[in-house]
C-alpha cells in the first residue's frame, strides 16, 4: 500500500512529466552543456552567465535588444517575444541573471542591483566587439530594477528602456555612486 508522501511524490511526478514546457518534460535526457540550440555561457567576473542570442549574424539589424527575466524566472520567460523582435530584425539576447535559470547559483554573488547592472555591461562589452550602438534595455519585474540600475549606471548606452511589471525604486539604496 502506498503512503501519502509516495502519492504526493507520484502526483508532482506525473505534472512534470506531462508538463507542456519541453525543458521540464525531458530534464533527464537535457545536455546541460547546450540547454537551448541557441544557448551560449561566459565568464564576467566570476559568475558563469547564460544568455541566449537571437539574430546574431544579422546584418545591419535594426537595433539591440537585451531582455532580463523577472523573480523566478529565466531566459525561456520571453519565449513569446522573440519571434516578433526577429521579424522586427533586431538582435536579441536573453540572459539568465546569476542564480537563477542555467546560471551560476553561488551563494557568495553580490545580489545588488548595481553588481548585476554593472556585471551585466561588462557581459553586453564582451558581446557587442566594439559595436558602438546602444541598448534598448527590457526588464520584467526584478529584471525591472536590473535595467534601471544599468540604464542610470550608463546612459550613453542604453537607447531605451522599457520595464514590465517592474519593481523600480524612487531612490535605490542598491546603486553605488
Amino acid at each position: 500500500m502506498l503512503n501519502p508522501a509516495r502519492i504526493l511524490y507520484l502526483a508532482c511526478l506525473m505534472v512534470i512529466i506531462s508538463s507542456p514546457d519541453p525543458n521540464l518534460r525531458n530534464l533527464s535526457a537535457q545536455d546541460l552543456a547546450k540547454p537551448f540550440i541557441n544557448s551560449h555561457f561566459i565568464p564576467i567576473d566570476s559568475v558563469n552567465f547564460h544568455y541566449r542570442i537571437w539574430n546574431d549574424t544579422l546584418k545591419n539589424p535594426k537595433g539591440k535588444v537585451v531582455l532580463i527575466h523577472g523573480l523566478m524566472g529565466s531566459t525561456f520567460s520571453w519565449r513569446k517575444n522573440f519571434d516578433t523582435l526577429m521579424k522586427s530584425r533586431y538582435k536579441i539576447i536573453a540572459v539568465d541573471l546569476p542564480g537563477f535559470g542555467y546560471s551560476d547559483r553561488n551563494l557568495t554573488v553580490n545580489q545588488s542591483q548595481s553588481n548585476r547592472a554593472r556585471l551585466l555591461w561588462d557581459l553586453l562589452a564582451e558581446l557587442d566587439k566594439g559595436d558602438t550602438a546602444k541598448w534598448n534595455l527590457v526588464g520584467h519585474s526584478m529584471g525591472g530594477g536590473t535595467v534601471e540600475a544599468m540604464t542610470l549606471m550608463q546612459p550613453e548606452r542604453t537607447k531605451t528602456l522599457t520595464i514590465v511589471d517592474g519593481m523600480v525604486f524612487l531612490k535605490n539604496k542598491n546603486m553605488q555612486g
